[in-house]
């Protein structure tokens, strides 16, 4: 064997190696490509979750004090609704028909 033979047969060795080594970085790459793909989707749906949950806390925050107060109106109304009905009514009668109302409008 000469020498160009052994330098053929190490050039030959050596380009084995490195398309090896190639290969295993290139495997790497597209596992921390998957990996990465992976956790910015979970980051993803964690983020929708918390955003969306969140909205949906401002939303109770800005309804529940809205419907208490279109409530609070509307029971304003009645009463004075029947304050009115019952303006001219003697105080023993009044105070017999309020009760008969609010046992039916409340329960």
């Amino acid at each position: 064997m000469g020498i160009a033979e052994i330098e053929a047969k190490i050039l030959e060795e050596a380009e084995a190696e490195a398309e090896r080594i190639r290969e295993k970085a290139e495997a790497g790459v597209l596992k921390i490509e998957a990996e990465a793909r992976e956790k910015s989707g979970k980051i993803r749906q964690d983020i929708l979750s918390r955003a969306k949950r969140s909205a949906e806390d401002l939303n109770r925050a800005i309804t529940t004090p809205a419907r208490l107060n279109a409530k609070k109106i509307l029971l304003t109304v009645k009463h004075k609704i029947i304050d009115e009905v019952f303006a001219g009514a003697k105080p023993k009668v009044r105070e017999e028909k309020l009760m008969e109302v609010a046992r039916k409008l409340y329960g």
